[in-house]
């Protein structure tokens, strides 16, 4: 019973964090720039040349150090034993998600902010 109870919490987990990249991004799809507004332009260049890259490499690792956990688990596991090497590199790799996630979210934030003050 308890292997299937970890089962359950890894896989729902993991099916949880798919989405968490859409959530964080959902705050400035709908925003336009102005004609006459010089603000604008030079934080959505930023947001695309700097942002976009770096939290794509981020929340790579961090999948990566995720599946690597559950790999590391499920292999342990299979000899009778967790891993908790594994179970950290898990932990790590949520805690990475969560923080690359929530920090795009407020990012976004700010620069849609700063975007509508400058209409």
């Amino acid at each position: 019973m308890r292997y299937i109870d970890r089962y359950r919490f890894v896989v729902g987990g993991s099916l949880g964090l798919l989405f968490a990249p859409s959530i964080a991004f959902a705050q400035f799809a709908n925003l336009q720039c102005t004609a006459g507004s010089d603000v604008c332009p030079i934080i959505q260049n930023l947001e695309k040349q700097l942002l976009y890259p770096v939290v794509d490499v981020l929340l790579g690792a961090s999948v990566l150090v995720f599946v690597l956990g559950i790999v590391e688990y499920l292999w342990q596991l299979r000899d009778g034993k967790p891993s908790p090497e594994g179970q950290k590199h898990m932990l790590y790799g949520l805690a990475g998600l969560f923080i690359v996630t929530a920090s795009t979210a407020i990012m976004n934030m700010i620069a849609g902010t700063v975007v509508a003050f400058f209409h």
